[in-house]
């Protein structure tokens, strides 16, 4: 019974000491106990701040695997599906826009080339998101659309005559875009950087500001607004540049549009245009942006 249980113990010690190794199609090492192996999985456990874990490993992912490889306790920090990935994501954005809506040609061709230059604009971006797992987040996002453009145009001067001079037209449309947001993502090796792809639904709003100038008379302003549902499509790119910090690149699509705007002027006076439903005014933009994005 003595040498019975003499060799039980140098079995046992033996396996705690002539331990296996995994290597990754990345390079990691894994020093292990391989328990099984199948076309679908390697289980393997390991000693990690002093506790035996159990975990498992694709094949797709191993580049080879040896057995009784070390003599001496095992661990692992690199073990694929336990190390630490980027759980908080902080992105700016800032790039050009184009407006996609439809442009109405029945006005004059001054008025036509006005409303061709306000489709062109800038867009800046801000968003925030927490990763529940590593391929998947939710946040917060803030876009805004900024397009403006100058024209010639004739000025009621407002006196008792009514008469028309010639003045300027400065016109400013911003569209505001604030949304909840439904992130994934496609990490690297290094987990520095990742393809980025979401969607996100918000308050889309619309905020055009004319205003009418003359040096003879009072500036005239008209204010149109509107706030409606919008709807955000996003496909980027993360380049990691180190650690925490990565440059992005993003194509967005903001979509949304109103059958319904709040006109008010200098004159306080107010009223309400309606658009035909078949027939809205389109507030929908494509957005190309660059930015910086902070990962921890």
């Amino acid at each position: 019974m003595k040498l019975l249980a003499l060799l039980l113990t140098m079995l046992f010690t033996l396996s705690l000491h002539a331990q296996d190794l995994i290597v990754t199609n990345q390079g990691d090492s894994i020093h292990c106990k391989i328990t099984s192996i199948n076309s679908e999985k390697i289980n393997f456990t390991f000693n990690k701040e002093g506790k035996r874990l159990e975990t498992l490993i694709s094949p797709d992912s191993v580049k080879y695997h040896e057995y009784n490889h070390y003599k001496k306790p095992y661990s692992t920090e690199n073990v694929e599906g336990t190390k630490p990935f980027p759980v908080f994501r902080l992105a700016g954005n800032i790039g050009f826009s184009r407006g996609i809506g439809k442009i109405d040609n029945s006005s004059t061709s001054e008025l036509n080339e006005h409303a061709e230059q306000l489709q062109k604009g800038m867009n800046y971006e801000f968003n925030i998101q927490f990763f529940m797992k590593e391929n998947l987040a939710i946040g917060l996002k803030y876009n805004n659309f900024t397009s403006s453009n100058s024209m010639s145009t004739l000025i009621n001067s407002l006196d008792e005559g009514g008469n028309l001079v010639n003045g300027t037209l400065d016109e400013t449309i911003k569209i505001p875009f604030y949304a909840l947001s439904l992130l994934g993502r496609k990490l690297s090796v290094d987990k520095k950087s990742a393809f980025i792809y979401g969607v996100s639904l918000g308050s889309l709003g619309y905020d055009d500001k004319r205003i009418f100038k003359h040096s003879t008379i009072p500036n005239y302003e008209l204010k149109n607004e509107s706030t409606t549902l919008g709807l955000g499509l996003e496909l980027g790119y993360d380049i990691g540049i180190s650690n925490n910090f990565a440059l992005g690149l993003q194509l967005s699509l903001i979509m949304g549009s109103t059958t319904e705007l709040k006109i008010e002027d200098s004159l306080n006076n107010s009223e309400t245009q309606k658009f035909d439903d078949d027939n809205p005014l389109s507030l929908s933009h494509v957005d190309f942006s660059i930015g910086l994005r902070f990962n921890q």
